[in-house]
């Protein structure tokens, strides 16, 4: 809500939630919250499996429309 850039709005104010979806879609909304879930567990993640993984041998295979669907179906991310 602070980062999205809403005519009418200054840069850093927090937008209602119901003018932030009418004015970039419900879509945009879950894309942003797909993607804010990801860049803070996914260094969790992957430092979870660092100390018995190859060196550079992990990595994410999954792309991103494959996670946002999966979320989007069972509103879950694993």
């Amino acid at each position: 809500m602070k980062k999205a850039k809403v005519p009418g709005f200054r840069p850093g104010k927090k937008v209602p939630e119901n003018i932030l979806i009418s004015y970039i879609g419900k879509d945009g909304v879950r894309k942003a919250t797909v993607e804010s879930i990801l860049k803070r567990t996914l260094p969790h993640a992957m430092s979870s499996v660092d100390g018995r993984a190859l060196k550079d041998s992990i990595r994410i295979t999954s792309t991103f429309p494959e996670m946002e669907k999966t979320y989007s179906s069972l509103n879950i991310l694993k």
